[in-house]
């Protein structure tokens, strides 16, 4: 249908829609970057636990050798987080026995590393999206037999 002027009235209903393409738009792309930065979020969270893991693991197979000493399960963890990337962490690590030193054999030792999310931790996802708290602990823990 044309106008008396000669100007269809299609253009006009198009303009009327370019802003609601704009909203969709502006919509989509916050979803799509909170998204985003909850993956990285999660697989550095990841990343944490499993380098933990590999602490206490390294720590315990220290702790387990005849002789050893608790400072060279600290320094065993340290350096395996250090390995990892993670140099500045101060960990909580704790064993069970809470020393290695005159362990006799046959018995259980478990190394327990612990960080807190606030030294270690990037937060581009708020916790009220689903991110983690500050003040989240991970925690990873290893068990061996002492030899």
């Amino acid at each position: 249908m044309t106008l008396k002027s000669g100007k269809s009235r299609r253009p006009q209903t198009r303009n009327r829609r370019r802003g609601g393409t704009l909203v969709e738009a502006a919509i989509v792309l916050s979803l799509i970057t909170m998204f985003s930065m909850g993956g990285v979020q999660y697989g550095y969270a990841f990343y944490l636990k499993h380098a933990l893991q590999q602490a206490a693991s390294a720590g315990v197979r220290v702790a387990v050798m005849p002789g050893s000493l608790d400072s060279q399960v600290q320094t065993a963890v340290t350096n395996q987080l250090a390995a990892a990337g993670f140099g500045s962490l101060s960990p909580t690590i704790t064993t069970n026995p809470s020393t290695v030193v005159g362990v006799t054999q046959g018995t259980y030792i478990t190394v327990t590393v612990s960080a807190s999310w606030t030294h270690v931790g990037i937060n581009p996802l708020p916790s009220y999206l689903g991110g983690f708290a500050s003040n989240r602990n991970f925690t990873a823990a290893a068990e061996m037999m002492h030899e």
